[in-house]
């Protein structure tokens, strides 16, 4: 065989690979977020956009934090803030060889651009008691 001819099973290869390994990265900017509230059934709107009823999950930016705002007809409103932190023990993303990581890059810190990787929403799960009045 020649260079040549061993050229195309190599490629074919190697984006084989590359392909195959899409199904394990992790969810890079998404996260999933519980809600839950006493009692259960209440409208949870949240700053960004989404919303839900209760018990329920949405699938948001792990770069913004937020406000949820929980509401049920006969029980006062509440609000629960969810902060996008910087978590140093979380290690999500793939690494292909040192140095080089594979997956979302981070679009606030070019000094650090596994950042991203180690950002995640907190609280989560998301709980409220809401008290009953207006």
């Amino acid at each position: 065989m020649t260079t040549k001819s061993l050229r195309l099973p190599l490629v074919l290869s190697l984006a084989c690979a590359i392909l195959s390994s899409c199904a394990n990265l992790p969810s890079g900017g998404r996260q999933s977020v519980r809600f839950q509230s006493q009692p259960e059934g209440a409208l949870v709107t949240t700053s960004l956009g989404p919303s839900c009823v209760t018990p329920c999950s949405l699938d948001l930016s792990r770069f913004d934090g937020f406000e949820a705002v929980f509401t049920k007809a006969g029980y006062a409103s509440g609000k629960v803030l969810v902060a996008s932190i910087f978590s140093p023990g979380r290690s999500d993303g793939v690494t292909i060889a040192p140095g080089i990581r594979f997956g979302l890059t981070d679009r606030n810190s070019l000094a650090d651009p596994g950042a991203n990787f180690r950002r995640e929403l907190l609280p989560n799960p998301v709980q409220i008691v809401l008290q009953t009045g207006q």
